[in-house]
């Protein structure tokens, strides 16, 4: 990690470069350990960066410390997660792949969410109901919880009753 001490005095004293900005938003710990983004976050839970000046100002945080650590990233590819934790930024659990090699991987370690039976989504709004809560029911059919509220408000399989 770079470490940027600008001279006192000068503009850059009281502006602070991009690459500070973004490790103060960092929870850093040992190298084998995940590194927090603990600044913004979008919608899936991925930290959010921008930077001053670049073509693609805001970028996910864990391409900007790819960038930071490795240069450019290659058109096509992606920034994955060894780790599959999207706050994490620890370049050491970082790598470059296509669209194909991220669903595989996400296939392999048994991320991709099950397909829900007519039945399950029955269950679903009836153990709601009933209490449980959205994360439980989520945790117990395999999804995100953002499906089970979705399934909930009927936004998704709005025609099984």
């Amino acid at each position: 990690m770079q470490e940027i001490h600008p001279k006192p005095g000068s503009r850059a004293s009281w502006v602070r470069p991009p690459a500070y900005r973004f490790w103060i938003k960092v929870d850093v710990r040992s190298e084998n350990e995940c590194w927090n983004w603990i600044g913004g976050l979008d919608a899936k839970g991925y930290g959010c960066f921008y930077w001053n000046g670049d073509p693609q100002p805001t970028t996910r945080a864990h391409r900007r410390s790819w960038l930071l650590h490795n240069g450019p990233i290659p058109p096509g590819l992606c920034v994955c997660h060894r780790c599959d934790n999207p706050r994490c930024v620890n370049p050491n659990h970082l790598f470059l792949g296509t669209h194909a090699d991220n669903a595989a991987d996400k296939v392999s370690k048994g991320r991709q969410a099950r397909k829900l039976s007519d039945g399950d989504i029955r269950q679903i709004r009836l153990l709601r109901e009933r209490g449980a809560r959205h994360r439980e029911l989520a945790r117990s059919f395999g999804v995100c919880e953002t499906t089970v509220v979705k399934i909930c408000r009927r936004e998704r399989w709005g025609h099984v009753e």
